[in-house]
């Protein structure tokens, strides 16, 4: 049976589960599972593809306008180099991808493991889930797998080992 095509962002599976709160930055859509940086100025702001650093995944959905207020917060599931996330692939999954680095890709609340690409190798492949509460899993087109963040805010941007 061909894999459900429910591009949802990433979720919390395992390891250290450390939720910490933090302002949004201005102008942000930021869904529930976006995976989210820290913008420099200590404000939270939606990843990119281009993103090099990340920090975790959104914990719920916030917009803010071009003005933030003290109650423009957001919960942040952190991303240590042993928390574990599941996110869907844009393109096919496959047994060599284990271990190996790859980006993100994809907008608010439709975010994806691109599988294909190793520009900013902020992820790392450390699993692929047989069921999932999606529906059973199968290598291949729009398959589920298991992330960490590797180049995480959390640790300095350094690599996780």
């Amino acid at each position: 049976m061909a894999n459900k095509d429910i591009p949802n962002g990433f979720k919390y599976v395992s390891g250290p589960f450390i939720k910490k709160t933090y302002l949004c930055a201005a102008s942000q859509t930021i869904a529930k599972g976006d995976m989210v940086i820290e913008d420099g100025n200590g404000y939270i702001a939606i990843a990119a593809s281009t993103s090099g650093i990340l920090l975790g995944v959104a914990e719920h959905a916030k917009t803010t306008t071009a003005s933030v207020t003290a109650a423009d917060t957001i919960d942040v599931i952190i991303g240590t180099q042993d928390t574990v996330f599941e996110g869907q692939c844009s393109g096919d999954s496959t047994l060599t991808m284990l271990f190996t680095l790859m980006d993100i890709e994809g907008t608010t609340g439709i975010m994806e493991v691109n599988e294909n690409a190793t520009t900013e190798s902020v992820l790392r492949c450390v699993g692929i889930p047989g069921d999932t509460d999606l529906g059973t899993n199968a290598i291949g087109t729009n398959g589920r797998v298991h992330v960490t963040i590797y180049r995480s805010t959390w640790n300095g941007g350094i690599a996780a080992a």
